[in-house]
């Protein structure tokens, strides 16, 4: 059976990987890399599908 996170601790987790992003992000070499499990994307198309 799938265990139902308690709110707060949701909160955290999105707030911890949100971070993890933008910190992947800012320290990639350009927008126009390609994201390697899904060549056909740029980090770019990655992150402009996120924020939808």
């Amino acid at each position: 059976m799938a265990k139902t996170l308690e709110l707060p601790v949701l909160l955290r987790l999105i707030d911890e990987r949100s971070v993890a992003f933008r910190a992947a992000v800012a320290s990639a070499p350009s927008l126009e890399v390609q994201v390697p499990t899904c060549p056909e994307w740029t980090l770019l198309d990655l992150v402009q599908h996120l924020v939808r």
